[in-house]
């Protein structure tokens, strides 16, 4: 664990090198704090500038939205300076990790392989009905199946009214000891909003958080395009308002109707390196990403990839 001295003194060091950002906003929810962190907003929906952290404790909150920041600000670096690992339009599959733990090394790759993992998987099941996959209906009130997670559900529900949840597992190959959870809440007035994530079979609870917290920031941007009359502008935008939209959910239902027996084949990694960049005496970053890795925030408006 990182003690209050350690997180003080990272703090200080980024402060001291001008890599805080310039505004953080704190919210709590239940027992989940909400930390987000950027120099402006290019939204008033959901803002791709903000980089954000939730979990219990304050402090890893904010360094989980510290170090999306730094994966962020590394991959525009590696752009810049023509790293090979860095020429692609998104920076799926970066992970960032403060160099505070001992095994900063092996939770920086694990968490890098995770996503691009939850990202191959995800965007393959969605546009190839041929691909089986597990699917279950949870009550939000299964406390002990959502745990740490509830909290956040509670606020989804206050803010949109979920009808229903669904856990989507699709299968997948090479990696026995992992799963890809995507969290589905239907919605009273209809539409769908999702949230997913990949770790290990033994440690569900922290995927399903994972995948929750995502999901809450989805519930969030919606809620406000509903309450500030917002209009969706960016692709991301789109695609969200879509999916809670009629059309949207008519087509979710369709895929859902669609059973496969097919598994995702996962190719070779392409990309499985350190990403060097600025401030790597204080974070490691690591990117992984696999051959022909479909898109995942891209294709058609029409992908429910999220």
């Amino acid at each position: 664990m990182i003690s209050k001295l350690q997180f003080q003194q990272l703090i200080q060091d980024l402060e001291n090198r001008k890599m805080i950002p310039y505004h953080m906003d704190i919210a709590q929810v239940g027992n989940i704090h909400m930390v987000n962190l950027y120099n402006h907003l290019d939204s008033k929906v959901i803002s791709s500038s903000v980089t954000t952290g939730m979990d219990q404790s304050l402090e890893v909150a904010t360094l989980k939205a510290l170090s999306e920041f730094v994966e962020r600000s590394a991959f525009q670096e590696g752009f810049l300076n023509n790293n090979p690992y860095c020429q692609t339009e998104r920076s799926d599959g970066f992970a960032a990790f403060p160099k505070l733990e001992t095994d900063y090394l092996v939770r920086t790759k694990d968490n890098s392989l995770n996503e691009a993992i939850e990202r191959y998987v995800w965007a393959t099941w969605w546009d190839n009905t041929s691909i089986s996959y597990d699917i279950a209906t949870v009550s939000m009130n299964d406390k002990s199946f959502w745990n740490d997670s509830i909290s956040l559900l509670q606020e989804v529900n206050g803010l949109l009214g979920i009808k229903t949840i669904k856990i989507i597992k699709p299968h997948f190959d090479k990696f026995p000891d992992k799963e890809v959870l995507i969290v589905a809440c239907e919605l009273l007035d209809g539409g769908v909003i999702t949230g997913g994530a990949c770790g290990n079979k033994s440690d569900q609870q922290k995927t399903l958080l994972r995948a929750v917290s995502e999901l809450s920031r989805h519930a969030l941007a919606l809620h406000r395009t509903e309450v500030d009359e917002l209009s969706p502008e960016s692709f991301y935008e789109k695609r969200l308002c879509y999916f809670a939209s009629e059309d949207g959910f008519e087509l979710y239902q369709e895929r859902l109707a669609q059973m496969g027996n097919e598994i995702v084949q996962l190719p070779n990694l392409k990309f499985d390196a350190e990403i060097k960049h600025e401030f790597l005496d204080l974070f490691y970053v690591h990117r992984c990403l696999f051959e022909n890795q479909p898109p995942f925030i891209g294709g058609k408006l029409e992908r429910l990839c999220l």
